[in-house]
Formats: C-alpha cells, structure tokens, sequence
C-alpha cells in the first residue's frame, strides 16, 4: 500500500539542518556573542537608569530563560566539577527569575519599571551568567537553549492573551 502523504522536501531539509546545528560543537565567535548579549546588556543597562520598556523586559526574561536552559543542558553533560557549578548558576537564575516576577509586578500597579538595588544585583548577575556560559558553551548546545527559552517565552505570551472568542 502506497504512502498517501506526499513527503514534503523543504520540511524534511529543515528537520535536517536544525538536527546538524544543534549538534556543532564549536566555540561561540566573539561576534556572535556580542549580537547575543549586548541587547541583554542594553535592557539591564535602561533597567538600572529607569528606562526599561516592555520588549526590554521580555529580553531580560527571555536571557534568563536561556541562562536556565544553558545550565541544565550543561548539567546533564557534564562532569560533577560542571555540575557543582550548574547548582551555583541555577541559584543564580531562580534569584532573578524572582526579582523580574517582582519588577513585572511593580510594572503593572505603577507603569513602569523599576527595581531594588537586590532586584539589580540579581539580574545583572544572570546576563553575567549567560554571558560566561555561552563563552564556553559550544554553538548547539547554546541554539538549543536559545530555542528553548524562546518557545518558554512564547509559551508565557500566549497564556497571558485573553482569549478572543
């Protein structure tokens, strides 16, 4: 009996190329570490002078997301020197996961955001993060992660729609 489904060659292709990608073990290039973290480093930056806007915020929350990504893809791999310190960073994400809970809260009674000097300390402490474990982390493993805290973010987005009947 013949395949009715006729198979689709560009979705077969990307299927291939993302399978490729995710599996580069090569070292991050300092360019493309800069285009990843200097927006991150902007949105902190308008943050701690009172100027952060939405999409900054979500940038912020999505860098932790992939901070969080980065440390458990890291920890699964890893020796158990790389997973003593995968618990370390993983304090450091769930602090800044908590203190941008609280500046989206203080964000929706004000309209606008702000944080404490702790709120600051710990979100600066998770782009630092992200920043040193994507240095070392080969290119896959960091596309993986950064795909990954993209769909977390889209994931959030969307439960915090109102539906539309």
């Amino acid at each position: 009996m013949k395949n009715k489904r006729p198979f689709n060659k560009a979705a077969g292709w990307q299927k291939i190329k993302a399978a490729i990608v995710g599996e580069i073990m090569d070292p991050q290039s300092v360019e493309s570490r800069a285009d990843l973290m200097l927006p991150a480093y902007a949105a902190l930056n308008a943050l701690e002078t009172g100027r952060l806007d939405v999409d900054g915020y979500f940038r912020i929350n999505e860098m932790n997301c992939v901070a969080l990504c980065l440390v458990a893809r890291l920890h699964a791999q890893g020796s158990d020197a790389v997973k003593a310190a995968m618990e370390v960073d993983l304090l450091i994400v769930r602090a800044a996961s908590d203190a941008m809970n609280a500046i989206g809260e203080r964000y929706n009674r004000t309209g606008r955001f702000g944080a404490t000097g702790e709120q600051l300390q710990q979100v600066r402490a998770t782009i630092t993060t992200v920043d040193r474990l994507a240095e070392s982390a080969p290119v896959g493993v960091l596309l993986k992660a950064m795909r990954e805290a993209a769909d977390m973010v889209d994931g959030a987005m969307k439960k915090r729609q109102p539906e539309t009947a």
